[in-house]
């Protein structure tokens, strides 16, 4: 079970472009570092069309912080 009070809220569409493209991964790269199903899920968050769940985004950032550090794949 998720505890709802530890996930960071939920990114706006902007944020979840901008971590990505800082990160220097792809919208292919980040939704296989995720676990999701192709690219295209990734261009609905940026887009704004769908809502990143909290959990996803809390692992994304998690996965970016400097604690993760090289642990995301080279950039592409």
């Amino acid at each position: 079970m998720i505890n709802h009070s530890l996930l960071l809220p939920a990114p706006s569409a902007s944020q979840i472009a901008n971590s990505r493209r800082n990160s220097g991964l792809s919208q292919k790269a980040m939704a296989e570092v995720l676990g999701l199903s192709g690219q295209a899920r990734i261009a609905e968050y940026e887009s704004g069309k769908r809502k990143m769940p909290r959990a996803t985004w809390s692992i994304w950032v998690l996965m970016n912080s400097p604690h993760y550090a090289g642990t995301l794949p080279s950039k592409q």
